[in-house]
């Protein structure tokens, strides 16, 4: 899969690219696995999918730590304009 991403305040955050997730800037940021990002770096949760292009956090929610993969090299990828917010109960921005 490859196509990009949202925050739930609407703010393009980056792209998806087969299961490695990029910041803005197109560099590497983590991996997904089930539904939730994992930082490459730390192996934390810092983004979980709301919906297939919006990530956030649940604000009531403990997230495992999984190990850590390592970094892989940054992506060229054209930005993105923001969109609407959205404001699901329970939920922030991701924390990348």
């Amino acid at each position: 899969m490859d196509y990009p991403i949202w925050t739930l305040s609407g703010k393009f955050c980056g792209k998806l690219i087969n299961n490695q997730v990029y910041d803005r800037k197109g560099n590497h940021i983590g991996y997904v696995d089930d539904k939730r990002i994992f930082s490459a770096r730390t192996g934390k949760v810092v983004g979980e999918f709301y919906k297939e292009d919006r990530v956030g956090l649940k604000t009531s929610k403990s997230y495992p730590v999984r190990g850590i993969r390592g970094i892989r090299g940054s992506r060229g990828f054209g930005l993105r304009g923001d969109k609407g917010s959205i404001s699901p109960g329970g939920w922030k921005d991701p924390e990348f």
